[in-house]
């Protein structure tokens, strides 16, 4: 009966030291599993960081472009602006916004929203979230007529449409010369 007994605590004893050996394996795999997790996770930053940045300096580009652009010839359409504002901003109690390039006279005002590349949805964004609340935030334009107009390097058909069904100019890039699109313009509020 010892004998058995001795037998069996020395296999349960091998046994252990296999589950034991097995565990430090598994510790071993998971902590380079952990490695190249943060390995991996380290990359994705860098290239967030760097997408970031390309996409930053392609709106900063799309905005240069038209700002120097509508400054050159400060007409649209049949409304000519005597000053333009590049990043105008204000902020109230409830709202703040800001605007990337905003022309104006004595009466009329010209909110340009730029985007590098102009996707659907910035249309619609553009007018019920930001436009809505221009005249709002900026208290001394509230007896101006506000135009609003979408400018983008990029602007699809599609864009096109929603755009001009919207009452918005178009403007959009051919080499250094900006083309100025509109149907009927209208004013907001």
């Amino acid at each position: 009966w010892w004998k058995k007994m001795a037998a069996s605590q020395k296999k349960s004893e091998k046994e252990w030291d296999e589950i034991h050996a097995s565990q430090k394996k598994s510790e071993k795999e998971w902590e380079e599993i952990r490695a190249a997790q943060n390995k991996t996770s380290a990359g994705l930053d860098k290239l967030r960081e760097m997408y970031g940045g390309m996409s930053q300096n392609n709106g900063d580009f799309a905005e240069e472009f038209f700002l120097h652009g509508l400054e050159a010839n400060m007409e649209v359409g049949n409304l000519k602006f005597d000053n333009i504002a590049k990043r105008l901003n204000s902020k109230t109690k409830k709202l703040q916004g800001e605007y990337d390039i905003v022309l104006k006279n004595g009466t009329s005002v010209l909110v340009v929203e730029v985007k590098y590349n102009v996707h659907p949805k910035d249309v619609m964004d553009f007018r019920d979230r930001k436009l809505s609340k221009f005249k709002e935030i900026f208290k001394e334009y509230r007896d101006f007529q506000v135009f609003g107009a979408i400018a983008g390097l990029v602007v699809s058909d599609d864009v096109m449409v929603k755009a001009l069904q919207a009452g918005f100019y178009v403007f959009t890039q051919t080499g250094q010369k900006i083309n100025t699109f509109f149907d009927q313009p209208k004013a907001f509020l």
